[in-house]
């Protein structure tokens, strides 16, 4: 199995998204890869022992400070590594958790993120997957550019979660919660 180069966690999953754009219900799946940034790593442990208790597999590839375009840009990640993420582990769901960093106040890179997204979107259906993007907990700026660069895509809002002091981060708690969260929609 290829590694992750950034950060790596087994775990399991099973879905498929019906047509609503926000939900997703059940079906027979076993894999399921998130990838993102910090808000993915902070996640990533409550996600994986949620997702457990369903009986699936998770891989999760994400870094601190990464953008959209880190999974997307020639020699990135997006073409090294999620692409042999994608044939090695063949999952059959896709958990996107970026944006915070492309949209955060300065970025010089907001105005790519709609193309990234849709980039990585298809690169992602193409492995035969489906992709949920997630929307995150909260954020001291207007989280909108997220969703907008979303559209056309099932996108799931987090719920409100206990926040760390910078107001960027769920804390442990607000983590497990965003979990049981994707779990429950998951899984209902």
């Amino acid at each position: 199995m290829t590694k992750c180069p950034w950060f790596w966690f087994g775990v399991a999953a099973l879905l498929a998204a019906d047509s609503a754009p926000a939900r997703a219900k059940v079906r027979k799946l076993s894999r399921v890869v998130l990838i993102g940034d910090s808000l993915a790593v902070g996640l990533a442990r409550p996600l994986a022992a949620e997702l457990k208790t369903a009986g699936a597999e998770l891989k999760v590839c994400a870094r601190v400070s990464a953008n959209a375009g880190q999974f997307t840009e020639p020699g990135g990640f997006g073409t090294l590594g999620l692409s042999a993420l994608l044939s090695d582990f063949t999952p059959e769901l896709v958990l996107v958790s970026l944006g915070t960093n492309d949209t955060a106040p300065g970025s010089s890179v907001r105005d790519k993120l709609p193309a990234r997204f849709a980039l990585m979107r298809s690169r992602i259906e193409a492995a035969g997957a489906h992709v949920l993007f997630l929307g995150p907990p909260s954020l001291p700026w207007p989280r909108e550019p997220i969703y907008q660069a979303a559209a056309g895509a099932r996108l799931l809002v987090a719920p409100a979660v206990e926040q760390a002091p910078d107001h960027i981060h769920p804390t442990p708690a607000g983590s497990a919660a965003w979990a049981k969260h994707i779990r429950k929609e998951l899984f209902p």
